[in-house]
């Protein structure tokens, strides 16, 4: 389960990159098609929105094995650190996002 959370967060921000090279050639060559840019903004904007939602699902899932855990230090653990990989994943996903807006700003200014 670990290894599929890691390998959804690797795509997600291996795709941030991938954008933020595509705007940083569109604004150095000439603008983009509107399409192609809209296009590229609705699929960042689909993986932002399901990144959160796969992180908000973990977060439960921990929060829920946290209190089920019965006093049990290795379902606490395992618990924790659910919870603390969720908040990690939306940080790395929230940063992504900005970082590709920040950069689309400062490139095509």
């Amino acid at each position: 389960m670990r290894k599929k959370v890691l390998k959804i967060l690797t795509s997600a921000t291996l795709f941030a990159l991938w954008s933020l090279s595509a705007f940083a050639v569109s604004c150095i060559n000439g603008n983009l098609p509107n399409e192609l840019n809209q296009l590229l903004s609705a699929i960042r904007d689909v993986l932002v929105a399901a990144g959160i939602i796969i992180a908000a699902i973990f977060l439960i899932l921990g929060g829920y094995n946290f209190i089920t855990s019965g006093g049990s230090a290795e379902k606490v653990e395992t618990a924790r650190k659910q919870i603390m990989y969720a908040l990690i994943g939306v940080a790395i996903i929230l940063i992504a996002a900005t970082l590709v807006g920040i950069v689309k700003a400062v490139v095509c200014t």
